[in-house]
Order: C-alpha cells, then structure tokens, then sequence
C-alpha cells in the first residue's frame, strides 16, 4: 500500500474539535451512491513540498532518499457531511416547493406536464437531488384547485376592502369556438371576478341582463357604482331590462347602477366611419396595392425591414411633384421604386392628390389612436373621454379646411364625429369631469354642467349621503371657497419632478377627505371608461388555451386564467396608480384585441338633431372664407 494511502488511513475516522466526524474516503455523490475516493486523490500538488525542505516525516524508497513533507492540515480536509450529502427534504418544505413550482408554471402558462420532461428532471436533479417534482395530475388537480381557492381568497379581500365596484363584462369565444362571458371588477385595480362557459344559451338581453342581476346580488347593491360593456344591442337591451322591468325583487327599484358603453369601442367605431369615406376607400385600394407588392417581394420585404429595424421617424416626404408632407418614415426610397410596378409608380406614388389625401387620413386617425391607448389603460381616467372627444373635434375642425374631402364628406364626417361623442359620453362622465381636480368641468357647456350636477345629487341619494351637505361643498368647490380657498390645497396638484401630477382620485382621498363630496367623487373617478381589462382577460385566454392545449377542459382552462391574470394583484405588480402623465398623449398601456367576431352596435341608439353639426360644419367653412380672403 503506497504510503500516503497509509497516512489517510491512519486518520481515518478521525474527530475534529466539535466532534464531528470526518468521512476522508467516502462520501454520496448526487446519485445517492457511495464511491470510494480519497481524499489523496484530489490534493493539490503546492500541498507537497519539495525535498529540499524540512521533513516531519520522511519515507524512504527504492529509488530515490528523498523527503516528502507533509503537514496534516494540508492532508487532512476536515469537512462536515452535509457539504457531499443533500439534506433531506421534510414534508412541509417540499409542499412549499411544489406551490412554487404550481405558481409558476399558472403565472408563466408552462405546460401542465413540464415535470415529465427529462430536461426539467435533470435540471431540478442537479439543484436539489432529493427532491421529488409533483406530477401532472397533482399540477391539474390538487395543487391548481389549492392555487385557485387562494387566489379566490384574495380577491375577495380585495372586493370587500374596496369602497365601491364597477363591473365590466363582455363575451368572446375560445378556441373550440365555445361561448364564454368574462366578468372584470374595477377596484381600482382590475380582477377578473369570474369566467362564464355560457353553453347553449344565447347571449341575449335577457340572458345577459340576468348575468347581471346575479353579479350585483353577490357584490352588493349599494356597493356597485356602474356596468360598462360594449355597445352591441344585446348588451344595451340588457341595461334596459335590468333598469326599467326589474327582472327580480331581489334588487329594490330605489337602487341606481349606472350603465354606458365602453369609450375605446366607440373611438374604434369613429376609426371605421373615417376610413369608410368615398375619398378614403380610394387610398386604401391604392396602398393595398402597394404592401401587396412589398409582401410578395423578398426583397421589398428586406428594404422595409431595414427602415423598420432603424426605428420609427419624423421625416419629410418629397414626391415629383416638390410636395412636402410630414409623415412618419415610409419605406418608399429610390431603389424600392424602381422595384415596384410603373402603374404604381405613375398613378399612385406620383400622384399629387394621393399624397395629400395620405397626410389628411393619418392625420385624422392619429389623435383617435392616441386616445384609445389613454383610456384602454388600467388608469381610472373616466374624467378624460369629454377631453379626448374635446381634442378629436378640434383636430377634426383643423384638418378639414385645408382637406380634399368633398363637402358632402366633410358634413358626413363632423355628423359621425357628433353620433359617436354622444353615444361615449353619459351623465356619469360629465360629473367625473367636474369632480376631475385637473379640469374642474373645463370643457363642459351649460347644460353638461347641469347634468353633471344633477348626476352628483342622485348618486347622493344612492348612497344616502345628505344632498343638501352635497350640494353645499360642490358649489365651494366650483368656486374655491371653504376648504378649496386653502393655497396648499392646489398646490398639491403641481407637477412634481417627474412631470406627472397627483391623481384626482388620491387628492380626493388624501387632501380633501374630511368633505362628504370626497366621497361622491371617489366613487365616480375610479370606475372604468372601457372594458379593455375583460378583452385583456380574452388575451391572456388565448394564451392559456392555445391550439397546442385543446385539450384543455373549459373548466381547468378558467381556472388557469383566473390564477394567471389575478397573481399580479398579489406581488403588487401594478405601476404607481396615484399618479398619471398627463403629457404622455400616446399612452403606454395597451392591449391587443383578440380576433374575435364583434357584436353589431346598437342601430337603435336616438342620436341628437343635425343642429351641432350645422353649426360646427358652418363655422369651420366661416373660418375657411376669412382665412382665405385674408391671404
């Protein structure tokens, strides 16, 4: 036996000073298997000296008198057990681990048999070897319904530690092509509440309005503030049949729930009438046209990813004609059009009128586009749609006088414009405006303001808070007498470092809570203008039950995307929500829509008289005389 093998066995289970003992020569590797190795086998060689210093214990051979020294600190290792052998795994830990586990597979919609896979097992085999990983039924069964009862229990929380509740609901079909109804509570904060398989029944009024009746019964009357969903005509039958026949004593008659369209569906309308326009049409077979060549063609299909990988800008447009345009960067360059079609070249792209006609149709949309990311955001904005319809008509006013649109198609589209902006905006989004700290009613006429004061005192007697009292501090806070006299009381309303200001909702609570009015207009700014939370609830579906999971049941697949859309409420996920840019127009929050078949709106909805937009088309054509006689 070679004399260091016999100097290590010498010490072989030997004690260290806390008396441990120390396994020199074996030890369980990862496996669970004991191999024989020693410790002499992995000593480095600075560990042993050479001969020409001192020897403690020298050892004679046959071929050489050389010395090895050894020092027994340098041979011996004195290692604890637990640093070669993993620790075993106790009940509670590894039920710990497995809710881990089940979380986030739900959040990141993993698939529900990621444990089978070898890759996986090798994986978690090397971070913890004993560890035993769930299966997939226990991932489908016992640990989703655990997953699904606590995350149950937090919304409730949520629900019943919110003052008051808006409901947004809205329907959709998933991929089997079934019928399901989302049901989404604004509270602030968006939750989806419940997912509804409808089955065989038809999403009619009747049936939607009892959907209704069933979701307020279990809030509560009195704690839900509005119902917001988009304006098909069974949805606007459903408000009707819930507010004036009381399909159930249930509900009392003195009970007022507030019911109106989502504003992002009307804004998405208003872009439809505007591209459906004579003139409009023309450009879109033009353009088509054009993409259909650059789609076909690979390289067109390259020039225009090179434009587009160097980012979206603001340049000027110039054609043969020396026409200017401001657009955002097109992917039409010299070598592209020598690639492209002479008929496109010389009908379209050298077409003055087109040019024109491109500038006037982007520029229409653009601020409608705008607002649609602003108020699809999560960011209780009700107060904002009397601005957003505000700024739209006033860029709709500007773009017409120098516009190529015929005068039928002017008068046809500020009448479209009027329709939609009466069809958006109900009583409660006039007195949202007025409570609005930021605007104060800025942009109401008279008799808006009057409605929104009416709205303020029914919405007092709702929630059986005094109307007098009411009335009193509304009239102080118009007028900036009483509390609102106070400077610092406005001051709080400046922008802050960041160019962003304090959310009404977070004045009203924090700076002007001793008023009872706080309460009213709490209420009022944290409903919701849109129901984009339930389409995102669509989206994160289709995430969940893909064409690769059809074989999910509906059942299982609710569940998954009940845990997945509402984890974020948990780890607070949420960007700060006491403040809001209001120099951001584009919006950073968005949510794409799923292809999904749109209910036809509600045909029947009594628009105003063709008064307003006498007026406004009479007075955009008056500035257009005096502007140009003036030049």
């Amino acid at each position: 036996m070679p004399i260091i093998q016999k100097l290590f066995n010498n010490h072989k289970g030997a004690t260290s000073n806390d008396n441990t003992i120390i396994y020199d020569e074996y030890y369980t590797d990862n496996d669970g298997l004991s191999n024989e190795k020693t410790n002499h086998q992995e000593m480095d060689i600075q560990d042993i000296p050479s001969c020409s210093q001192t020897s403690t214990c020298s050892v004679p051979t046959s071929e050489t008198s050389s010395c090895i020294s050894l020092k027994s600190e340098n041979v011996l290792k004195n290692t604890k057990i637990e640093n070669f052998v993993d620790r075993f795994i106790n009940q509670k830990e590894e039920t710990e681990i497995w809710e881990l586990l089940a979380k986030a597979c739900y959040a990141t919609g993993t698939p529900l048999s990621f444990t089978e896979n070898i890759y996986f097992q090798r994986a978690f085999k090397k971070i913890r070897p004993c560890l035993r990983l769930p299966s997939r039924y226990q991932l489908t069964n016992n640990l989703l319904n655990a997953e699904y009862k606590r995350i149950e229990n937090v919304v409730k929380e949520k629900i019943n530690s919110s003052n008051y509740i808006s409901v947004q609901l809205d329907g959709w079909t998933n991929i089997r092509s079934e019928p399901i109804v989302n049901i989404v509570l604004t509270t602030p904060e968006p939750v989806v509440y419940e997912i509804i398989e409808t089955g065989t029944n038809r999403h009619s009024g009747a049936y939607m309005a009892s959907i209704i009746e069933r979701i307020v019964c279990e809030i509560g009357p009195k704690k839900v503030i509005s119902v917001v969903s988009d304006n098909a005509k069974n949805m606007v039958k459903a408000w009707d049949i819930f507010i004036k026949n009381n399909p159930s004593s249930q509900i009392s008659c003195d009970i007022r729930i507030y019911f109106f369209g989502c504003a992002g569906h009307v804004l998405n309308l208003l872009c439809k009438d505007i591209v459906n326009l004579p003139t409009f049409r023309e450009i879109q077979n033009s353009t088509k046209s054009i993409i259909k060549q650059f789609k076909y063609s690979h390289i067109l299909n390259g020039l225009l990813k090179e434009i587009q990988s160097a980012g979206i800008s603001t340049e000027v447009v110039q054609n043969s004609h020396n026409i200017t345009l401001k657009l955002p960067q097109v992917a039409i360059s010299n070598k592209s059009i020598n690639l492209l079609s002479k008929e496109s070249v010389t009908s379209i792209l050298d077409n003055t009128t087109f040019w024109v006609q491109v500038e006037t149709m982007y520029n229409l949309l653009k601020p409608v586009a705008n607002w649609i990311s602003i108020l699809e955001s999560e960011t209780c904005n009700i107060s904002t749609v009397v601005v957003a319809f505000n700024e739209i008509q006033e860029v709709f006013a500007k773009q017409i006088q120098s516009s190529t649109l015929l005068k039928k198609e002017e008068y046809s589209l500020l009448q479209k414009l009027n329709n939609r902006k009466h069809m958006a905006l109900r009583k409660i989004h006039l007195a949202g405006h007025l409570l609005d700290s930021i605007y104060k009613g800025k942009f109401l006429k008279n008799n808006e303001s009057i409605d929104a004061i009416e709205f303020i005192s029914n919405l007092a007697e709702h929630l059986q808070i005094s109307i007098p009292d009411i009335m009193s501090e509304l009239a102080e806070y118009r007028t900036n007498s009483g509390l609102w006299s106070k400077t610092f009381v406005w001051d709080s309303l400046k922008a802050h470092s960041d160019e962003t200001r304090l959310h009404p909702v977070t004045w009203w609570k924090g700076i002007c809570t001793s008023a009872k009015i706080s309460s009213i207009a709490v209420a009022i700014l944290e409903c919701s203008p849109t129901s984009a939370s339930t389409e995102c609830s669509f989206s994160t579906y289709g995430i969940v039950h893909t064409a690769r999971r059809n074989r999910l049941t509906n059942d299982r697949a609710s569940k998954l995307v009940y845990i997945k859309h509402n984890l974020k409420i948990e780890q607070g996920f949420k960007q700060n929500k006491n403040k809001i840019d209001l120099l951001n127009t584009t919006g950073e929050d968005s949510y794409d829509f799923p292809d999904a078949v749109e209910e036809e709106e509600d045909d029947s909805i009594v628009y105003p008289s063709d008064n307003e937009t006498d007026e406004l088309f009479n007075a955009v054509n008056s500035y257009r005389y005096c502007h140009c006689n003036t030049t």
